[in-house]
């Protein structure tokens, strides 16, 4: 059994160590083929697939920012908090992106100097309090909430998940293949299917010997 992160089809170390195993089993006995099903997980995959996409239409909308000259250079992190408002206001009203903003909002910190607790006598004597900074916002907190409510936007379509499957089948007898120790007859890819077998963060991929 081999285990493939959500929405990966690279082949982790603990499944490079399992290939070894099996390579050794058909190479001491010739009769066993192997039959590789490419398998994802709805679910799981689909989550994955989703916020690889969403990523990728971040990085697709940032790349075509276009630089006001006279303007000073937007920061990495700026541009990317511009990308993600940009793709929310196209799935949802402005008011949804102000709600989540407002909720984000931290309060501004206050002193005895400035918050009206100091005694009379002080504040008769003293200059009068300047006013309390602007509040602040929680910029990870609102992009997380922002990053949320665009995930649940995006699209995985059934021929990305039965690709992954292939893909990971790929994998699998491609690291066969560099090694070279077993016949490519030998190695049979079947057709993607979908399955629950996983742990959290995994899907299993449960390799099948039969003899010819």
């Amino acid at each position: 059994m081999l285990e493939f992160a959500a929405g990966r089809s690279d082949l982790a170390p603990p499944a490079r160590e399992k290939l070894d195993t099996v390579t050794k089993a058909l190479t001491e006995r010739p009769e066993l083929v192997l039959q590789v099903p490419g398998v994802f997980d709805a679910e799981l995959d689909g989550a994955a697939l989703k916020a690889a996409n969403l990523e990728a239409a971040i990085d697709e909308r940032m790349a075509g920012m276009r630089q006001d000259p006279n303007a000073a250079l937007l920061l990495a992190s700026e541009k990317r908090r511009a990308a993600m408002e940009a793709l929310f206001l196209e799935r949802y009203p402005r008011e949804e992106l102000d709600a989540l903003a407002a909720a984000h909002v931290a309060p501004a910190a206050t002193d005895s100097a400035t918050d009206g607790t100091a005694p009379a006598e002080g504040r008769r004597r003293s200059k009068p309090a300047p006013p309390p900074p602007p509040p602040t916002i929680d910029l990870v907190g609102y992009l997380d909430a922002v990053r949320e409510r665009l995930v649940a936007t995006m699209q995985v379509s059934p021929d990305e998940l039965a690709g992954l499957a292939n893909e990971r089948g790929q994998a699998v007898t491609g690291y066969f293949a560099a090694a070279g120790a077993i016949e490519p007859g030998r190695i049979q890819i079947k057709e993607p299917v979908a399955h629950k077998d996983r742990t959290d963060e995994w899907v299993r991929l449960r390799l099948e010997l039969s003899a010819k």
